[in-house]
């Protein structure tokens, strides 16, 4: 049980790492398209980028981060129940 949630939170963190880069990048090519902005230097004065990190961005970084983290600790479950079935003798 330790060591699925040390693989449970480790894959929070991790996912949440990629998630806010990834989502971030996304953000800032969305922002680059849609203001016509050639470089990312003048998207340091757009307010709207500033709410979309905030608003859009790290709510689904950690929604993202918590599923995986969910979805890692039901995962290594169902494979510890497999591996306990397994090894059991038989009746």
């Amino acid at each position: 049980m330790v060591t699925r949630l040390i693989y449970a939170i480790l894959g929070c963190v991790l996912s949440a790492i990629l998630l806010w880069w990834l989502l971030g990048e996304i953000a800032i090519q969305y922002e680059m398209a849609a203001t016509n902005t050639p470089t990312r230097e003048a998207l340091g004065d757009d307010l709207g980028f500033g709410m979309l990190i905030g608003l859009v961005v790290f709510p689904l970084t950690v929604l993202g981060s918590v599923l995986t983290g969910i979805v890692t600790w039901f995962v290594l479950r169902a494979r510890a129940n497999r591996v306990h079935e397994s090894a059991s003798p038989p009746p």
